[in-house]
């Protein structure tokens, strides 16, 4: 669904005309927020475009992708664990120690730990940010839930508006707004479910991420 057409449903739920700069920007926030609250298996990308050599240190800094949102997992060449993420602030004491990474999150940037031996392609699964929402453009989720962020964003505009306006935000609309979520989350759960059935990794540690 059109950001546009998104635009007319809010439109008519708020019985109101919203300029286009404050509703794309509701729109925007409410997506962020929706994408924010857990690991959406639809959301999960894995990035191999980066090759660690050998002999790198923990001073040689890979950029993260521009859509890289949450760390998920990390491995190099044929490795059959994942390395383990550290906090920046451990970096300085674990810099000589191999088998971890961390995240410079001010620079957009992660380095390994130690030095490297065989070294390989970069394994780097994260959860991304999807882009912004326009007029000309959809939510990059299924098409039966974007509705839910049409319900998001009239919710928004009646606190912001509640005085002034004859709007009820009616506990149906609430419920449907509730309905509309839950209904993603368990798409999202049986899409996790199948994904670790069907998974060779140790589980123990998928149960950590997920």
């Amino acid at each position: 669904m059109l950001g546009s057409a998104l635009k007319t449903i809010v439109d008519s739920l708020t019985n109101d005309s919203m300029g286009d700069t404050a509703f794309y920007a509701m729109l925007n926030a409410a997506k962020d927020a929706t994408e924010g609250e857990r690991n959406w298996e639809f959301l999960k990308k894995l990035d191999t475009t980066k090759t660690l050599s050998a002999g790198a240190t923990s001073s040689t800094t890979f950029a993260l992708p521009t859509d890289f949102g949450i760390p998920l997992r990390v491995s190099v060449g044929s490795e059959s664990s994942h390395r383990s993420l550290i906090s920046q602030g451990d970096s300085r004491i674990l810099r000589d120690e191999s088998g971890s990474w961390f995240i410079d999150w001010i620079n957009s940037t992660y380095s390994f730990t130690g030095t490297e031996g065989t070294g390989g392609t970069v394994y780097l699964l994260y959860t991304r940010f999807s882009p912004d929402i326009i007029s000309s453009t959809s939510p990059v989720w299924p098409d039966r839930f974007h509705r839910s962020l049409a319900y998001d964003v009239a919710k928004q505009w009646f606190y912001q508006n509640a005085g002034e306006r004859q709007f009820n935000w009616s506990g149906e609309m609430a419920a449907e707004a509730r309905r509309l979520h839950d209904a993603m989350v368990t798409w999202d759960e049986r899409l996790k479910s199948l994904s670790i059935n069907n998974s060779p990794v140790d589980m123990s540690f998928a149960a950590q991420i997920d």
